[in-house]
Formats: C-alpha cells, structure tokens, sequence
C-alpha cells in the first residue's frame, strides 16, 4: 500500500512538471462519509448549517430522514430540520413546517433525547400560530 502511495504520488509529481499551465492539480481524495453516509451527511449539514446555508442545511438532514431512517443519527437530523424550519433567521422561516417536522420526531422517534424539546416547540408554536390567526 505504501509502495502504491509512493508510485501515485511520483506519477503525480511527473504530470504536473509535464503541464504547461501553474494550475494545481489536487488528486481526489475520497469523502470521510464514504465510511458511514449518515455521519458525513450530517457533519455536511452542519457544516452549512455554520455558514448559515439554511437549504444546503436542510437538504443534508433530510436526505438522512429518508434515506437512513433507522440510523442512530436520524433523529438528530429530524430535529435539526425542525430547528432551521423554526429559525427566522433562515430566509425559508416555515412555522407550520416546523411544526409538522417536530411533530414527526416525536412521531417516529419516540425514545430520542430530543422529544421533550419537540413537545415545548410544538406547544410554543401552536400557541403562535393561534396568535396570528
């Protein structure tokens, strides 16, 4: 395997003396959640999540709800998507949204640690929602 590395990294070295141009050519380095898809799709989300990129954000969290249901981490991601919908800070600010995705952690993820907090954003935004009626 070291040998490997080495011959890459020579034949590397050879096609970027043989370029004309000073570009820097980085070879791919495979993604860390190749080893677990949910892991890196939520450090990915929160990741955008820092950089206040609300949609990248949600696309990350949702993409675990549907695709890596009964992973443990789905139900952290469940409630980050409730989190950013509720959040108006995001340009997509959905308090009904919000609801109904807090709704569903409580819903498909009983025993997470995150149900209390739902059940306090369900009662709070209910109570809003009323208001604005």
């Amino acid at each position: 395997m070291k040998n490997f590395l080495i011959s890459v990294i020579v034949l590397l070295v050879f096609i970027n003396i043989g370029c004309p141009s000073k570009e820097v050519v980085k070879p791919e380095i495979p993604a860390v959640y190749d080893l677990n898809r949910a892991e890196g799709l939520y450090a990915e989300g929160q990741f955008h999540l820092k950089y206040k990129d609300y949609a990248r954000a949600l696309r990350s969290f949702y993409e675990i709800v549907e695709d890596f249901e009964e992973d443990p981490i789905a139900d952290d991601a469940q409630f980050m998507i409730a989190e950013i919908l509720s959040n108006p800070k995001n340009p997509d600010y959905d308090l009904e949204e919000a609801l109904y995705e807090y709704e569903n952690l409580v819903d498909n993820y009983p025993d997470s640690p995150h149900v209390k907090k739902a059940e306090k954003k369900i009662t709070q935004i209910e109570k809003q929602l009323e208001k604005e009626e």
